[in-house]
């Protein structure tokens, strides 16, 4: 009984004064509780079984094993990718092509063949869903929210971020990565971060170079979270998971908890009005690295950098942005960069949108024996796939208000913010250089996104 690793069970602490409480709330919900011992001054340990102690021990000798001490070789960056036989980058025509290949990757996709197999209705209390948008044309969302309390509109936000693939090229700055996907997904709904707990997936730690990736991903993970003040009150570490073909790629995955003064004021991914003004905010740099349109088409580039004070900023504005109602949709950049995020927007709002996108410069990056390396400290103009594929970090797109953008753009004072288009029709255009290089019907993008997976899985 003492040594038994049971599912689904915990141990509290509960001050003597209010165990009843507690015991009565077990008992009303059909959970079996049972105090079994108390708290002492001792440092020890110690189990009774019928009236007989059977165990002691010591806590210092309990909990200050022997630690492990095995070398650790930090990797050469950027780390060398191998590409598989079967893979066979494309070369597409147009963007347009590009688009449509991008919502259709398996990493992109619509997933409501799984979300739809559960229950996120539990006791009624979701109130922003996994999927958003117009009945049965949703688009994807970046966080959920929960009522937990009935008589408040507190809320519960809760997103989930992963990056293995600019992990896996960089480890210090994949870890701050995610840490910056979970930051934007909360803000995204109006949620500040409060607190996540994570999952580590790495390959055998008793390899020098294996245990190298595991430190620095860990190290750009703490850095960032640290600077963000957001804390890390639980997790699962599972290594070794590596063959003869060789290691997984190093997955963090997070689940990020943020705190919704008002849900009433949350909004949601999809664009709501025609003629509502469309922002972007954030600088866009030449980052591919780890991006989903590298990996279809080879593109080089850096992986995407995390500037933390200007997360921190950014993260602020936009919360308030959303409490002030001038912001009517929001979502935020992640996996196939603005193109792919534009469209998703489309696609839960049914409607079409027009953007330029020539107003948004950003920052070009150069190749040299030293990596990846700023071109220019100002913004430049950027490559034509770079604006529309690249991941940079920090970055949202917002549906504001008619009426409310002087008030909008007074709380980004300070920050990278560009009016790329606005809320319109029933496709995407997208130009550049008064030229249209992009004309989708929503339609057409919500058939690339929502039928992939199905058609995977049969």
């Amino acid at each position: 009984m003492a040594m038994t690793r049971g599912q689904e069970s915990l141990m509290m602490a509960v001050d003597e004064k209010n165990v009843k409480k507690v015991l009565d709330i077990c008992k009303l919900w059909d959970v079996n509780a049972t105090p079994i011992g108390k708290a002492i001054k001792d440092k020890v340990t110690r189990i009774y079984y019928k009236g007989n102690k059977i165990f002691e021990i010591d806590l210092d000798f309990l909990t200050k094993g022997p630690e492990y001490v095995r070398p650790c070789k930090l990797p050469d960056l950027p780390i060398a990718q191998e590409t598989p036989p079967s893979i066979q980058f494309r070369h597409f025509k147009s963007s347009g092509d590009a688009l449509l290949s991008l919502l259709s990757d398996p990493n992109i996709c619509c997933r409501d063949w799984v979300i739809r197999q559960y229950d996120h209705e539990v006791q009624g209390r979701t109130v922003i869903k996994p999927l958003q948008g117009k009945i049965n044309k949703n688009g994807p969302g970046d966080a959920t929210v929960l009522k937990p309390v009935e008589d408040s509109y507190r809320g519960l936000a809760i997103s989930i971020s992963s990056s293995p693939f600019t992990t896996a090229i960089d480890p210090y700055q994949g870890g701050m990565c995610v840490i910056d996907e979970m930051c934007r997904n909360l803000a995204a709904v109006g949620a500040m971060p409060h607190s996540y707990t994570n999952c580590l997936n790495f390959g055998n730690p008793e390899k020098p170079e294996r245990l190298g990736v595991f430190h620095e991903a860990g190290r750009g993970m703490g850095e960032a979270s640290r600077f963000m003040g957001i804390p890390v009150p639980s997790g699962n570490v599972s290594l070794y998971n590596e063959s003869h073909y060789g290691a997984v790629k190093p997955t963090i995955s997070v689940l990020g908890a943020g705190i919704v003064e008002d849900l009433r004021e949350c909004v949601t991914t999809d664009l709501k009005s025609e003629g509502n003004a469309i922002f972007l905010l954030g600088r866009t740099r030449e980052e591919f690295g780890g991006s989903a349109y590298s990996r279809q088409t080879g593109r080089k580039g850096a992986v995407p950098a995390v500037d933390l004070p200007i997360l921190k900023k950014s993260v602020q504005a936009v919360v308030k942005a959303i409490r002030s109602g001038a912001v009517a949709a929001c979502h935020d950049l992640s996996e196939g960069g603005l193109c792919v995020a534009v469209a998703e927007m489309c696609i839960g709002g049914d409607v079409g949108a027009e953007i330029d996108i020539d107003a948004m410069n950003g920052v070009k990056l150069a190749n040299s024996k030293g990596g990846w390396k700023y071109a220019a400290a100002r913004e430049s103009k950027l490559p034509t796939d770079a604006k529309l594929f690249a991941e940079s970090n920090t970055r949202w797109l917002l549906e504001v208000k008619k009426g409310r953008e002087r008030e909008f753009k007074s709380i980004m004072a300070g920050l990278s913010l560009y009016e790329i288009g606005r809320v319109c029709g029933n496709s995407l255009r997208v130009s550049e250089n008064g030229k249209t290089i992009i004309d989708e019907s929503v339609e057409k993008l919500r058939d690339a996104w929502t039928k992939p997976l199905w058609n995977m899985m049969g």
